[in-house]
Formats: C-alpha cells, sequence, structure tokens
C-alpha cells in the first residue's frame, strides 16, 4: 500500500494569502512514480493524503469535482505553524476511472488540483491559480520522501551534537542553551570534575575532532538516578557561535513517528541515524537509574552514542539516547523530554535520589559544608532530609566533590545520632557494605 502526501504551505503575500505546492512525496517505494513531459504518473496508487501548514491562522473548504459533481468534504480551521492532515487518520480512496479535481478554498483565494485516474494510478495533471496552468517540475518530487528529511535532520544535529570526552569515558552532548550550556549523560562523566567537549570540524568531509580543539567544561550538576549531567562551556568567545537545540514536548511525541539522532559510535565521530518510535514507556529502571519517562527506538546505538540527541519530526530534541538493551535487537532508550526538563529545573543539589535495599528514595538538601578529609582530599557532606519535617535523617558524603556520595549516614529516628552507615566507595550507585552501630 502507498501514500501520495501532498504538502501545501500557505505563505502571506500583499496582504493576499496564497496557496504554493512545496513538494509531493512519494513513500515506502522509490519507484512509485514516472515522469513523463514534466507530469507525474503514480503507478499503484489508490489512495491519497494531504498534509497543510500554515504560517497564519486560516480557514479552507475542501471540495472534490468528479463528473460534473461538486462535494463540500470538508473544512478545516488551520492555526499557525501547525501541521494538519486530511483525512486526519485514513486516506481517500478511488475505485473509478475519471478526472479528479480538489478545490482548496479560503476567502481569499482558491486552489485546484487536477487528478487523473487510470486503473490504479493516478496523473498529477495540472495545478491551476487564478487563469494560469503548469504542470509540476519533476525536480520537486520526493521519492520514498528518504533522503530529505535526514538531510535536513543533519543540518540541525551537527550543529548541536558535541563530543563529550573525560579520562574514562568518549561520549556525547547536546548544546540546549546561548550561554553554552551542555545536556549529557551522568555515566559518561561520573566521577568527574570536568570534561572536555569538541564540536564536529568545519570541513565539510573532516569528523574527528584535534586535540587542540577540545574546550574545557565544568560539571554543572547530575542526577544519578535519571543518568543526566549539566555542563557548562568556560571559554566564553565560542559562545557567539553555538546553535542550541529545541525541546519539543513529551505529549507530541507519537508512536511510529520519524525520529533522528547523531553520536560518536566507537569513535566515529558526528554519525547520524534515524529510526522511528517503538514505544514510550513510563516508571522505567535500568541499571541503578530510572526515569519517569523513556523512549524506545529502533535507531542503532552503540558505545560513544550515549548523551546524544534525539529529535523528533520536527527536529525538536525529544530525549537523550542512554542505553540499550543488549539481551534483544533494536531495543534503544532515551530519557524523556519531562525527564530532562525536571532535572534543568532543579536547583543543583536541592535534591538527592538515594538508593538502598533496592528502593529510591527522594531527599530535600537542608545545608551543606565543604572540607577535607586526612588525606586531604577535598569532601563536601549534604544533611538530607527525607520525611519533609526538616530534620536531617541522613548525612551523605560526597569525596572528591564529583557528584558521587560515598558514604551514607543514616539517622532513622531522628535524635541526633547515627544508627547504620552505607558505602559506596566506587561511586557506582550501588551500595557495597552496610554497617549497624
Amino acid at each position: 500500500m502507498f501514500k501520495t502526501l501532498f504538502l501545501l504551505s500557505f505563505v502571506a503575500s500583499m496582504g493576499v494569502m496564497a496557496f504554493d505546492v512545496k513538494t509531493i512525496s512519494v513513500t515506502e517505494d522509490k519507484n512509485s512514480y514516472d515522469v513523463y513531459d514534466g507530469d507525474i504518473l503514480f503507478t499503484n496508487q489508490d489512495k491519497i493524503q494531504f498534509t497543510f501548514l500554515s504560517k497564519t491562522d486560516t480557514t479552507i473548504q475542501i471540495n472534490s469535482v468528479y463528473k460534473n459533481s461538486t462535494n463540500h468534504m470538508k473544512t478545516i480551521e488551520l492555526k499557525k505553524d501547525e501541521i494538519v492532515k486530511f483525512p486526519k487518520e485514513n486516506f481517500l480512496n478511488f475505485d473509478q476511472e475519471g478526472d479528479v479535481i480538489f478545490e482548496f478554498k479560503n476567502d481569499k483565494t482558491t486552489e485546484i488540483f487536477h487528478l487523473k485516474y487510470i486503473k490504479n494510478k493516478f496523473k498529477r495533471m495540472a495545478q491551476t491559480k487564478g487563469d494560469a496552468k503548469y504542470a509540476l517540475n519533476p525536480n520537486d518530487v520526493i521519492g520514498n520522501s528518504r533522503g530529505v528529511k535526514e538531510k535536513e535532520a543533519y543540518s540541525h544535529l551537527v550543529k548541536s551534537t558535541v563530543v563529550v570526552e573525560t579520562q574514562d569515558e568518549i561520549g556525547s552532548g547536546v548544546v540546549i542553551s546561548k550561554d553554552g550550556k551542555i545536556l549529557t549523560n551522568y555515566h559518561v562523566v561520573k566521577n568527574q570534575n570536568s570534561a572536555n567537549i569538541a564540536f564536529k570540524p568545519k570541513s565539510k568531509y573532516a569528523t574527528n575532532p584535534n586535540k587542540n580543539s577540545f574546550l574545557k567544561a565544568k560539571i554543572l550538576k547530575v542526577d544519578p538516578l535519571k543518568d543526566l549531567a549539566l555542563l557548562q562551556i568556560l571559554d566564553t568567545s565560542f559562545l557567539k557561535d553555538l546553535t542550541p537545540v529545541a525541546f519539543a514536548s513529551l505529549d507530541d511525541v507519537e508512536i511510529g513517528e520519524d525520529i533522528y539522532t547523531m553520536g560518536h559510535p566507537q569513535k566515529e565521530y558526528f554519525t547520524l541515524g534515524w529510526g522511528t518510535v517503538s514505544s514510550i514507556r513510563q516508571n522505567y529502571s535500568w541499571n541503578t537509574h530510572k526515569a519517569n519517562f523513556v523512549i524506545q527506538t529502533q535507531s542503532a546505538t552503540s558505545k560513544g552514542n550515549s548523551g546524544g540527541p534525539l529529535l523528533g519530526e520536527d527536529y525538536k530534541l525529544i530525549g537523550l539516547n542512554s542505553f540499550s538493551n543488549t539481551q534483544g535487537q533494536n531495543l534503544n532508550f532515551a530519557v524523556s523530554i519531562d525527564d530532562i526538563n525536571e532535572f534543568l529545573e532543579k536547583k543543583a543539589n536541592d535534591t538527592f535520589q538515594i538508593k538502598l535495599d533496592n528502593q529510591y528514595k527522594e531527599y530535600t538538601k537542608l545545608s551543606s559544608k565543604s572540607g577535607y578529609d586526612k588525606e586531604n582530599i577535598p569532601l563536601t557532606q549534604f544533611e538530607l532530609d527525607g520525611n519533609k519535617n526538616s530534620i536531617m535523617d541522613l548525612l551523605a558524603i560526597d569525596t572528591g566533590n564529583n557528584g558521587v556520595y560515598n558514604y551514607l549516614l543514616f539517622d532513622e529516628d531522628e535524635d541526633g545520632s547515627f544508627e547504620k552507615k552505607a558505602y559506596d566507595k566506587d561511586g557506582d550507585g550501588i551500595i557495597e557494605r552496610v554497617v549497624v552501630y
């Protein structure tokens, strides 16, 4: 089954609303059309669907004319920059031969599309504006709709995707603000105070960043539970050239829609990937992490993709590529934009997620104090409240000031003395030892 999509764009010109055909996309079979003298012959076509995009609010009437009989099909309200499909979910079916004319009208202008249906074939005859007729330019046809969308996605991704490098890891990141903030996965920068980031070289075919092109970035805050980290580029001279990614809403993400990614799998830097949204899963846990929502995709993912952007069909950020289930195929997951927004809205170190006995509990910071241990290693102590009564019941100690809480001292009865002590010496989020006093 094939579907033919006519993409119409409404543009304002001298105060008059006009309709312009931007492209015709033939999907699912790149050989499903032929070009004859400037006309398009669609082979094996019996269903079509129109897609509208408006630059302003307007109302259009859709009429069809078949065998001199006019049928009012629908009146559609179009909002600015909102994509509307007609029919919304299904396609228009044709089972009788002959000419079919579609009229698209608002109060300013009318655009007519004339097609001929012959034994399961559509032929695009002409587009009429006033008294003018002209054939469709074959160069405006995109077979299988693949290629053009990926090119557009690449142009967005390559501007905002970065390499994130530490002593232990190479991952990906994405620019989210003009002042130089970078979003990546926590596991990419775990146990680090800073990271080095690099953009794609400006040369078209150059991909590997030069050692001298890396910029220093400090780690502003982390969320080990959601596996998210926020970095800040320190060199302000680069800020003027930054292109941050635009944010989408999880409510706008549809299962089955196209997605686009970029990362550095196995050090193959700035690799474009694409696929579809397979599912959206709620309250999802993996390894030592947990998110409110993760987006499951079919896009190829390898070591080096972690922390890279996941864009939806409108080229806006819908998630951060984070992990794969290696027990199966094409089971790849991204932390959702909802979790990203929640992470960004929280002040650094205001809340803590502590995992003990395979359960997470949220604590609120009451106070913090920095100093040094006996070996002159910097550390910070956080007095935390897990009962929401403003009384400390947990003291978390971050040895090395790297966002990892290596020692947890519990005062569960809030009497001022600790009943047990937990150790996470390697900072992997897993408690290796619990001592009860």
